[in-house]
């Protein structure tokens, strides 16, 4: 208990000056904080709901909606959550030319687009965005890749500094070699270390943006640290916040992952077709570009397999509060809740 205690304390101590009660939360990021966008964005093609929930890539809601719900219900704070499924930090080019991926950087544009300029002080951007640059790449210099994307995330709240941005929540990456994804036969030591080196990389860019920039609070959330112990001693979570987590190896969902990207692409193309003729309103994207995005991610891919599965009447585990993981990718909804909690207490200690 003694050491899992010290360290939530050291975990909490990066973040103590946040102790303050924000009117804005902005929330960036990828699927572990998208609160239903791309559900929206797809008309409801991905991810499935039911399984997921309302379009959450979990069976509830994430942690970013959960702060953001708490900071409006005790400080009446406003907060908008611009993370969507399967974005990254780096740009990742399709085959079609008709539609950008979306990143970090295509979020903050549209933040841009909607905001009004000048000081930030009393709002707090929270971000959590990297896994999607390295789950699926195999083959890539891991030294030089991370190099790559800490380049480009300091150059992007780089940007939100240089726009007013005063008090910013990173969080780091968990161990992707823990995920059930990654126990499925994928490269463990690589994604391993991918996870290791992109988060010592990290440190060093947040440390010198501190540095560079006075009257700016970045703060780090060690992720890596708190899911590495919660993954190994879940007991201790259990005991703290009344959870009955027993599985954090495996996912709620079971039967594998057997889709192809050739045969998603196919399957997703051709629901979108039957989908997108019934809207009145039509997006400014090609279903076939929209296709490409969905079936290029293993983790959006994944989702709508999972959804199929549901609809032949295949369902998830019976306690699924009971597991770390929700899918072989993403937390189970008591892991955001308790997430939550914990980054809660954190910014105002």
């Amino acid at each position: 208990m003694k050491r899992i205690l010290l360290l939530i304390s050291f975990l909490f101590f990066s973040i103590t000056s946040f102790a303050y009660p924000y009117k804005e939360l902005i929330f960036f990021g990828d699927s572990l904080s998208d609160n239903g966008n791309l559900y929206r964005i797809d008309f409801h093609t991905l991810p499935k709901s039911p399984p997921y929930f309302e379009g959450r890539f979990s069976n509830g809601p994430t942690w970013a909606e959960y702060i953001g719900q708490y900071y409006a219900e005790h400080y009446k704070a406003k907060y908008k959550i611009y993370a969507l499924g399967g974005a990254a930090i780096l740009f990742q080019p399709l085959k079609q030319d008709l539609i950008n991926p979306s990143t970090l950087n295509v979020q903050i544009n549209q933040y841009f687009l909607e905001s009004s300029a000048g000081a930030k002080e009393d709002v707090l951007y929270a971000i959590w965005i990297g896994g999607n640059d390295y789950l699926f790449d195999i083959s890539s210099d891991a030294d030089k890749l991370t190099t790559k994307v800490i380049d480009k995330l300091s150059e992007d709240l780089l940007r939100l500094i240089n726009r007013g941005a005063k008090h910013l929540l990173i969080l780091n990456l968990p161990d992707l070699s823990n995920t059930p994804y990654a126990r499925n036969g994928r490269p463990l030591e690589r994604l391993a270390l991918l996870s290791r080196v992109h988060n010592e990389k990290l440190a060093k860019a947040i440390a010198k943006l501190n540095k560079d920039h006075k009257g700016v609070d970045i703060a780090l959330f060690d992720i890596y640290a708190l899911f590495n112990e919660a993954i190994h001693n879940p007991d201790v979570f259990n005991r703290r916040y009344n959870t009955n987590v027993k599985n954090t190896q495996d996912a709620c969902w079971q039967g594998g992952f057997n889709l192809d990207e050739a045969t998603g692409f196919h399957a997703i193309s051709k629901e979108l077709h039957m989908t997108w003729r019934q809207q009145t309103t039509q997006p400014a994207i090609t279903v076939d570009a929209m296709s490409e995005m969905l079936a290029n991610s293993p983790a959006l891919l994944q989702s709508y397999q999972l959804g199929e599965l549901f609809a032949q009447g295949i369902v998830p585990c019976n306690h699924p509060d009971e597991f770390a993981f929700w899918d072989d990718v993403h937390p189970s909804a008591i892991v955001h809740k308790v997430l939550a909690l914990i980054i809660e207490d954190s910014l105002n200690a």
